[in-house]
């Protein structure tokens, strides 16, 4: 018999040297895979510790807790990425294994044997799968900077949520469909829209910026009691798009909106969660940026009270970020470093 043969796991497998926070692929061989440390038990014991102390919380009606980002940093290769994706979809919960329907906490529950935390890790992730519901949305922060404005790091987080929901990534239109959507109108749109130019309008909105008059036909045929005529509607586009705007307060206030809006199945507290991959390299030493950071962990801290949680990624520990970026004061009172 083959040596390969006496394993369960397939020693041929092609093994990625870079875990991707937004891969799903390979999410279930991942979280098989995690070896569960003296060091990543006891870091994971305290995030999820914080996390269930914020349910608790809300959930007896005391202060709401406003701790919620999480900053992880390590040498390339060092595991944190891993962690930071782990963590995400660890509080997310879904099906990740195709072929048993094992959740997320299923398989890696499976990891909780004999360690240190075990027996508390356990507790907290019941505790989470039976009060909260979390929507994850992890990227790579490099990857999905926009032509308009490729340095706001609240521009980036609002489009990515967007997409994830199905919208544009282009946030004037995505606020558009999601107006449209909440008057029941949007399934009219996509189906008009298909019907005038032969495109869904998934393959249309790509070219929004060439294909505004277009969208403003719809919008007319759509919306006769508001747009009188084509010109009106693409006058009004171009208000929106001129008009856009993106702040760390109007972000974390279209967030909690949006948490707010979801129903609580079986009283289940709604929550969102950003995995960030690689912010420290997006930062370097922009002191603009890590500003911009710091206002956007205190509105989603001050506004969410514990319903929005940031978590990202750096090669650099965030003292470190800060001084390239001569900023003396740590981050944000609610920002908890986790070194790898």
């Amino acid at each position: 018999m083959p040596i390969r043969d006496l394993f369960v796991r397939d020693l041929g497998r092609k093994i990625e040297g870079v875990v991707k926070v937004y891969d799903h692929a390979a999410l279930a061989q991942e979280i098989r895979e995690f070896v569960l440390t003296d060091w990543t038990e006891e870091k994971l014991k305290n995030v999820l510790d914080t996390f269930t102390e914020s349910l608790d919380a809300r959930r007896k009606r005391a202060q709401p807790m406003d701790d919620m980002g999480i900053w992880i940093s390590g040498f390339f290769g060092s595991g944190k990425s891993h962690f930071a994706k782990l963590v995400g979809y660890l509080l997310q919960n879904q099906a990740v294994d195709a072929e048993t329907a094992e959740s997320a906490m299923d398989l890696f529950e499976k990891h909780l044997n004999d360690g240190r935390f075990a027996r508390d890790i356990k507790r907290r992730l019941g505790e989470i799968r039976l009060a909260a519901s979390v929507k994850t949305v992890a990227f790579e922060i490099k990857s999905k900077q926009t032509l308009n404005n490729p340095n706001s790091v609240a521009e980036i987080l609002l489009s990515t949520f967007y997409e994830s929901l199905g919208y544009s990534d282009a946030i004037y239109l995505a606020r558009i469909e999601k107006r449209l959507e909440s008057r029941s109108r949007y399934g009219d749109f996509k189906g008009e829209y298909h019907k005038l130019f032969g495109q869904t309008w998934e393959e249309g909105r790509k070219e929004h910026e060439f294909n505004r008059s277009r969208i403003a036909k719809v919008m007319a045929r759509i919306y006769p009691e508001e747009y009188s005529t084509e010109k009106a509607a693409q006058d009004g586009l171009m208000d929106a798009y001129r008009t856009e705007k993106v702040t760390a307060e109007s972000v974390a206030k279209e967030l909690v909106e949006w948490v707010d809006s979801q129903p609580t199945t079986g009283g289940r507290q709604a929550h969102l969660m950003f995995v960030v991959d690689e912010m420290g390299q997006f930062i370097g030493d922009d002191r603009n940026k890590i500003e911009e950071l710091r206002a956007l962990v205190e509105q989603l801290g001050n506004q969410g009270k514990g319903k929005i949680w940031l978590v990202v990624t750096s090669q650099q520990a965030l003292e470190q970020v800060c001084d390239r970026a001569n900023l003396q004061l740590p981050l944000s009172a609610s920002s908890t470093p986790v070194s790898a």
